[in-house]
């Protein structure tokens, strides 16, 4: 071995013959984290030949320290076998302890089953005991309970026939105010031995009851039939009361309503309905269907009847019956169901009166009238759950200080307490007779038809432009716009103050209908395209008028959503009339731009007869570029003036989207152009972009201190981009075209890396170059080249141009609605705001 060599030759046999044996990764980071060490000898990757290499770098090293280098590894070796021992021995001597604390642990386990085993069998032994001790106890204790419930119901018992004695006692003596108390009593008591009905004790009591029951039901009857006589005479029903107590009669009214309520609820019924029954015979024979009194147009006989009835049994039976009663209510409610199925009948029948809508509508107004009078009088003076305003019935008030109520005293009480309650509710007045209308209601929608189809009609007739009729802006409207929308608010309140139901939402949609009708009438007011100056002033008015009219169909249908039925408001819905109005807007708006576009459509035509091939220097701007300009300008204030600030923006907007893609298909309809030409036409280019750019703020105030109050003297940041961005692929087009034949296929991809072979050829067509040298630089640049036989006026699709072409045309034909209805629904969507106010203020005007 040399002074420079290693052991890295012998590396394969210093592991020859030699056992391995490999742990898994985790048990050696396991022993790395626990054992932390830097001693190679330990690095689970250890290498006894690097590890001889690294130590022994040459073999004059080798030579000298082998030696002691042996005998440290022996003294190491020797002191691991002496740990190693020691381990051993010392695991084994815990392995002989673990094995002796684990028997020791096994034989306390034994002890500890056995003690818990004699525990249980002297627990059972002890329960046995205390079952023993407690079985006489249980016995006396259950023996106590079945004689307490014994006691008990042989006591209710015993009170329910004392009672039955009493109350047998006081129907047949008469002494109702007693008996009232009693019938409640009775009831109760009663209740605990319905379990035991079958037993024949019990039977004969529950039909003993039911016969008292009985008989002072047919007592009350026949007393409550006097009562409803008296209402015929002048007797006061309040005097009738008898001090002799004559069989059949009560002392006073005033007891027979109270045993009518320990009766109960059904009861009370009853006998209230039998009451307003017989008041209303009169009014029965009075107005007889198919009766001349009976007819729509004297409706009101039918309220005035009604009046005087309640203003009766108010007078006259004033005291008589219990507030909670609320016998003039069921007598109302009873009249108000009469009379609506009476008129049902009359408009079902279909006479002449159905069909008359002046009959009609003063038979709907009368009625409304009369339930709106009524509906104030029987209103609730406290809250529902409040005490009532009026004094329980006795056998509630007398409840705590009955002899039976300790023993009675089940809830029933409360039972009854919340049918009072519940019998306190006022039930609904409004809509019980003029609802019965509602589906009877077609002449009257036929006429509101009639009446706004030639209000529209006239309207349009004498339709006129005026800028007062928009206050706020003064911006021109057609005065039909105002007309409309007046004439719709006053018919919202009309059938309001009628109905809120399915007539009103039926009424809606005739609303919706004469709005598309308006809509399209204001279309067939647009101008042809390139239109003339005043004929400009047409568009800019109807776009005033489609925005005010839009602005009050968002008005109109929340007036509609908050005045109608709740049923109805989810389907109130005139998106569809606000699209048509959009569409009209976005058709305006493209009639004014075709304006603009006749003012210069001569120019255009001028520069595609130019000969760009032939161009020799580079002069000012072109005259086309001039004829644009002058054309913009004079063209651009008069609409402002004529727009509101939303739709002059939409103007803008438009106009440049027409223009831009436009502008690029003349570019691409050239028929060559040289470099002074390329030249010539970027200053022109430079020059329309300043154009478009300054075209929001052509003809305003350089500084915002003189420009009017909301107008903005700087373009929308929105649509200078995309002027910017559309110019840009225009001047990128420009300069290919200049560039030289022998680097155009890389500049080509350089500033345009998305083109195709379509725009690189309509880009070489304008260059003049031969098939030949279009196919080379097609393939430098990696392009399908095969060319077609033959190209005369390639079309360039770089930019897409989305918008027909007006240039070089007799006239601008109108594209289509959908094309830019998305934009115009943006822009008007942010005006919504704007529009419900000029509206407002239309109508307060």
């Amino acid at each position: 071995m040399d002074g420079t060599s290693t052991l890295g030759e012998k590396k394969p046999v210093a592991y020859e013959g030699l056992p391995t044996q490999s742990l898994p990764p985790d048990v050696i980071q396991a022993v790395q984290e626990a054992l932390p060490t830097s001693d190679p000898l330990d690095r689970a990757d250890f290498d006894p030949v690097d590890y001889i290499n690294t130590k022994f770098p040459s073999e004059q090293i080798a030579l000298e320290a082998l030696d002691p280098f042996i005998g440290q590894i022996t003294e190491e070796i020797g002191a691991l076998d002496t740990d190693i021992s020691q381990a051993i021995e010392a695991q084994a001597k815990a392995g002989e302890e673990a094995s002796k604390n684990i028997g020791e642990a096994q034989s306390a386990i034994s002890d500890l089953f056995n003690k818990i085993r004699d525990i249980t069998a002297k627990a059972e032994q002890s329960e046995v005991m205390v079952q023993e001790i407690c079985r006489d106890i249980k016995q006396l204790d259950l023996a106590k309970c079945h004689l307490q419930a014994t006691i008990t119901a042989l006591k209710r018992l015993h009170m329910l026939m004392a009672a039955l004695d009493q109350l047998t006692f006081m129907t047949e003596h008469h002494h109702y105010k007693e008996a009232a108390q009693l019938v409640d009593a009775v009831r109760q008591l009663s209740t605990h031995f319905d379990a035991y009905a079958s037993m024949p004790k019990i039977a004969e009591i529950k039909q003993t009851i039911g016969r008292i029951n009985t008989q002072l039901n047919d007592q009350i009857t026949q007393a409550f039939s006097e009562v409803a006589a008296l209402s015929y005479t002048v007797a006061n029903p309040s005097q009738l009361q008898r001090e002799d107590v004559s069989p059949g009669f009560f002392s006073s009214l005033t007891e027979a309503c109270q045993v009518v309520d320990a009766l109960g609820p059904a009861a009370r019924k009853v006998h209230i309905d039998d009451f307003c029954n017989r008041q209303l015979a009169p009014y029965l024979k009075a107005f007889p269907k198919g009766g001349e009194a009976s007819s729509l147009e004297k409706i009101e006989r039918r309220f005035a009847w009604c009046r005087r009835a309640l203003k009766n049994v108010e007078e006259r039976f004033h005291g008589v019956f219990p507030a909670h009663w609320k016998v003039e209510l069921c007598l109302l409610m009873a009249f108000l169901q009469t009379t609506r199925q009476h008129i049902l009948d009359t408009l079902e029948a279909g006479g002449p009166e159905s069909e008359d809508v002046t009959v009609l509508l003063k038979a709907l107004q009368k009625a409304l009238l009369f339930e709106k009078e009524m509906q104030p009088r029987f209103q609730p003076t406290q809250d529902s759950h409040s005490s009532l305003s009026h004094p329980l019935p006795p056998a509630l008030q007398e409840e705590e200080t009955s002899q039976y109520a300790a023993l009675a005293k089940d809830g029933k009480a409360a039972e009854q307490k919340k049918a009072v309650l519940d019998a306190a509710a006022v039930l609904p007045i409004l809509g019980v007779v003029s609802g019965v209308f509602d589906p009877f209601m077609g002449p009257y929608i036929d006429l509101e038809k009639r009446n706004m189809e030639e209000m529209l009609e006239k309207a349009l007739a004498e339709d006129q432009v005026d800028r007062s009729l928009n206050a706020g802006t003064k911006l021109p409207v057609f005065s039909s716009s105002i007309t409309l929308f007046v004439y719709i608010k006053t018919a919202i309140k009309r059938c309001t103050a009628l109905t809120t139901s399915a007539t009103f939402f039926i009424l809606a949609k005739e609303f919706k209908a004469c709005l598309l009708s308006y809509a399209r009438a204001l279309r067939g007011k647009l101008p042809p395209a390139n239109p003339s100056s005043s004929s400009s002033s047409s568009s800019s008015s109807a776009v005033s008028s489609y925005k005010l009219a839009e602005g009050g169909e968002v008005d109109l249908e929340e007036m509609v959503r908050s005045k109608i039925d709740p049923s109805y408001a989810e389907s109130v819905s005139f998106s569809t009339e606000v699209d048509a109005f959009h569409d009209t807007i976005t058709l305006a708006i493209r009639v004014l731009i075709s304006g603009l576009e006749g003012k210069y459509e001569s120019a255009v035509k001028a520069m595609l007869t130019l000969n760009w091939a032939a161009c020799e220097g580079v002069g000012e701007e072109s005259a086309y570029v001039r004829a644009i300009n002058d054309a913009v300008r004079a063209y651009v204030p008069s609409v402002r003036d004529l727009l509101s600030q939303i739709y002059f923006r939409n103007f803008c907007d438009k106009f440049a989207q027409s223009f831009l893609p436009n502008y690029m298909d003349v570019l691409f309809r050239l028929k060559r152009i040289n470099e002074m030409g390329t030249q010539q036409l970027l200053l022109d280019v430079y020059n329309l972009k300043t154009l478009l750019l300054q075209l929001p703020i052509i003809g305003l105030p350089s500084t915002m201190d003189d420009a009017a109050p909301g107008v903005s003297t700087s373009a929308p940041p929105a649509y200078v981009k995309y002027v910017a961005k559309q110019f840009a692929k225009i001047e990128t087009i420009l300069k290919l075209i200049g560039t030289p034949v022998e680097v155009l296929g890389e500049r080509y991809q350089i500033m345009n890396p998305e083109g195709g072979a379509q725009d690189l050829l309509s880009i070489m067509s304008l260059k003049g170059m031969t098939k030949k040298e279009q196919q080379q630089v097609l393939l430098s640049c990696g392009l399908d080249h095969s060319l077609p036989p033959s190209t005369p006026e390639p079309t360039a699709s770089f930019p897409p141009s989305s918008l027909p072409s007006s240039f070089g045309t007799s006239h601008a034909a109108y594209p289509a609605v959908g094309a830019s209805l998305d934009a115009a629904k943006q822009v008007a969507g942010k005006g919504l705001k704007v529009m419900s106010e000029e509206m407002r203020r239309a109508f307060k005007g």
